[in-house]
């Protein structure tokens, strides 16, 4: 715009016959800014050499979502890891309104790893859930110390003797935090 209005006095300037004065910049300059709405018409112009690319990427973004999302609602896998943190968490909260639940929310799952054995506190409820998939024959995964539970090639680390399942559970259970509506966490 400030170039513009520079170009237009120096027009004015110059008088009659200035388009043969001005260089071939200035002239160029001075007709595109008699041009209405130019910054929206340039905008436009470049949206619709950028439009095919666009589509492009957005249909490779859509088609992974769909993709990602056929392989989460027909997984087996994650439908018995699932199916185990609801038994898991009905045990925990056994005796209380959130006991004998049929669902619960997926924004529950990252509580697993805080949960802390009051035996072991490097065993996490998550520790506990993988082992107990890994017995199952269940995917085999690792689970460091923070909690993140990784592809791996062999089970959770073994803390608290072999087939200690059941008191895993139980020391687990000792650890479990309670609301203060006395609803388990």
């Amino acid at each position: 715009d400030e170039e513009a209005t520079l170009v237009r006095a120096l027009a004015a300037d110059l008088g009659d016959g200035f388009e043969t004065k001005l260089s071939d910049a200035e002239l160029f300059l001075y007709h595109m800014a008699a041009v209405p709405n130019l910054q929206r018409k340039l905008q436009v112009i470049v949206f619709l050499q950028l439009f095919a690319q666009v589509v492009s990427e957005t249909r490779a973004t859509i088609g992974n979502l769909f993709l990602a999302a056929r392989q989460v609602t027909s997984s087996s896998r994650l439908r018995r890891a699932l199916h185990v943190c609801l038994r898991v968490g009905n045990e925990l909260n056994a005796g209380t309104a959130r006991g004998n639940a049929t669902a619960f929310h997926v924004d529950v799952l990252p509580s697993l790893a805080a949960m802390k054995s009051s035996q072991d506190t490097q065993l996490s409820l998550m520790h506990f859930l993988a082992r107990v998939l890994d017995k199952e024959g269940g995917a085999r995964v690792a689970c460091a110390a923070d909690g993140d539970v990784r592809d791996g090639a062999g089970a959770a680390g073994k803390r608290g003797g072999a087939g200690d399942e059941e008191g895993a559970c139980v020391a687990i259970r000792l650890h479990v935090i309670r609301t203060a509506n006395g609803a388990v966490v």
